[in-house]
């Protein structure tokens, strides 16, 4: 996760070359592998990669990862020749095509036919090409004879090596190269001496496979698998939550939103709501995409500043709706994906294989570009999530916030096409709740935070937009009808010789004496400064008596300001 993260499309796409793919014909799980391979490089602790110099390219990505992580020690890459494929224009060989290379377990006549019917130019031609049009070969060679290129890399790899070849013995690859560009080798003669060799060093192979019974088993059973005419299995491999199994009523899945260095008011007022439009019967679920943040990068990937969030979140949301988070139920990603990881990434990845990457772009959040491998497997994540929950066996509604509308979309089409029930996607209307308009204003100054204090409520407030009888923009208004359903009325102190106080119980009200005018906005302000304290006041005593609260408020607030002194430079 963390190398997706670090690593943008563009890079990971040059890395194709390691499964014989062109950049623009990939799929979602075609991004997957080389981040895979790489990871890999570091799972097993690699000091030195030895690899075809078609793995270069992820190899290389490797040490990149390092310089972007800070990892002073970076694996060294030590690329090998790809021999040539048997045919003509083939630059390496073909997983496709059987007579592109000699194998291992080819009978002698397999060889025999395969190299007599090899491309053998005695004269330079253009170089073949790997499929992104960049060449295979650690060294220039014009000529491109696979019959010469197996001489010099199979055969006179071994010390002491002479070949006889039309009554003539060449103790060097170079005086061998020369006789036969001078025509003093024919190509028959060539092709028999290579054909002896080849053979002579396969024979103690061979005899393996016959006479070891637990490798002629496992021969004949590659044997009968590249016999047979292979179709897609139709099992479905998905992570298996426990808690499912333990009622049958049908789930209201939300997902909270990812994490920012602040915790929004407006965050958990906007889950509160969609948690609580869950139809009657329903299950209430809060998903908390832990790891999809992190490789998303989101508060700098860093997992503490993660669960930091997460943590402000939920007591928010314990503060402001008791009663109502007792009946959900919070689902940590991370925690879930360890119950089966295997069955997880599996998930994913098959995922993967039948999404392509204009697919992920059209998932993506209104007005994002698809840059990064983190949003490539990120949205993946989001699909294991969804059919992890809606593959359970009991019905699933998931309610989507704006930004994860697409991303449910291509996760519900998923799971209908694996022949599960599909998940029913809804949205819940929520008010916007910025002090000012989308794009004034600072954003320390036009949101309240989780964490601020009386006054800070109190000054940004104050600053808010709120112009005379304009109830079709007005945010403090938007703040009432968050207010009012948590106290039950709203009360607006007035002096007397201003008409005295007002109380409202409803939204319409309250709108109509301020579109009439009865309702200033010098009076408005501050009774919703003092009514949103009021509602914060449960959450700050839980900071207040907290340590563990107190120290997420400080990762948080310790990140913030590191990210503003960078931006700084």
């Amino acid at each position: 996760l963390d190398i997706a993260r670090r690593s943008t499309l563009a890079r990971i796409k040059k890395c194709c070359q390691i499964m014989g793919r062109q950049e623009g014909s990939l799929t979602a799980a075609q991004i997957l592998y080389p981040i895979m391979q790489c990871t890999d490089i570091f799972f097993l602790k690699a000091d030195i990669c030895q690899l075809g110099v078609d793995q270069r390219k992820v190899n290389m990505l490797a040490r990149d990862y390092c310089e972007a992580a800070g990892r002073k020690l970076k694996p060294v890459i030590l690329s090998h020749h790809m021999l040539l494929g048997l045919k003509q224009g083939q630059a390496k060989m073909s997983k496709s095509d059987p007579d592109s290379a000699i194998f291992m377990e080819d009978s002698a006549e397999d060889v025999a036919r395969k190299i007599s019917n090899a491309y053998c130019p005695d004269a330079p031609e253009e170089a073949p090409t790997g499929s992104d049009g960049e060449s295979m070969r650690l060294i220039d060679d014009d000529l491109m004879n696979p019959c010469l290129d197996y001489i010099q890399y199979v055969l006179f790899s071994r010390e002491d090596s002479t070949l006889e070849v039309g009554g003539r013995s060449f103790t060097t690859f170079p005086a061998l190269r020369e006789a036969f560009l001078a025509g003093e080798v024919d190509e028959a003669a060539l092709k028999e001496a290579l054909i002896g060799e080849v053979n002579e060093l396969l024979e103690p192979v061979r005899r393996h496979f016959q006479e070891d019974s637990r490798a002629k088993e496992l021969l004949q059973k590659v044997t009968e698998w590249r016999r047979e005419t292979l179709t897609p299995t139709s099992s479905l491999t998905r992570l298996e939550l426990p808690w499912l199994g333990e009622a049958s009523s049908p789930l209201f899945v939300v997902f909270a939103p990812l994490p920012t260095e602040y915790v929004r008011v407006s965050d958990v007022w906007s889950v509160v709501q969609r948690l609580r439009s869950a139809p009657e019967g329903h299950q209430p679920v809060l998903w908390l995409e832990d790891w999809s943040a992190r490789t998303l990068d989101c508060v700098g990937g860093d997992a503490e500043c993660v669960a930091s969030f997460y943590q402000l979140l939920l007591h928010g949301m314990r503060s402001v709706a008791p009663d109502l988070m007792e009946g959900v139920k919070v689902c940590w990603q991370g925690e879930s994906i360890l119950q089966g990881p295997s069955d997880y990434w599996t998930s994913v990845i098959n995922a993967g294989r039948k999404c392509s990457l204009e697919d992920v772009r059209l998932a993506l959040p209104e007005g994002d570009s698809l840059e990064g491998a983190s949003q490539v497997v990120a949205a993946l994540m989001h699909v294991g999530d969804v059919l992890a929950l809606a593959g359970g066996g009991r019905p699933a509604v998931l309610c989507a916030a704006p930004g994860h509308r697409g991303l449910h979309g291509l996760a519900a089409r998923y799971v209908e096409e694996s022949g599960l029930p599909t998940p029913e996607v809804t949205a819940s209307a929520v008010p916007a709740l910025r002090l000012r308009a989308d794009g004034e204003g600072l954003e320390a100054d036009t949101n309240v935070y989780l964490t601020d204090r009386d006054a800070d409520v109190n000054r940004k407030i104050k600053k808010a937009f709120c112009e005379p009888e304009n109830v079709d923009f007005c945010p403090p208004l938007a703040w009432v009808d968050a207010l009012l359903p948590l106290a039950g009325s709203f009360v607006v102190k007035r002096k007397a010789d201003n008409g005295g106080d007002l109380t409202y119980t409803d939204s319409e009200a309250i709108r109509a004496d301020f579109s009439s005018g009865v309702l200033h906005p010098g009076d408005l302000k501050p009774a919703v400064g003092s009514a949103l304290n009021s509602a914060l006041s449960a959450v700050r005593d839980g900071l207040k008596s907290s340590g563990d609260l107190k120290k997420a408020q400080k990762k948080l607030e310790t990140f913030a300001k590191k990210k503003a002194k960078a931006k700084k430079k």
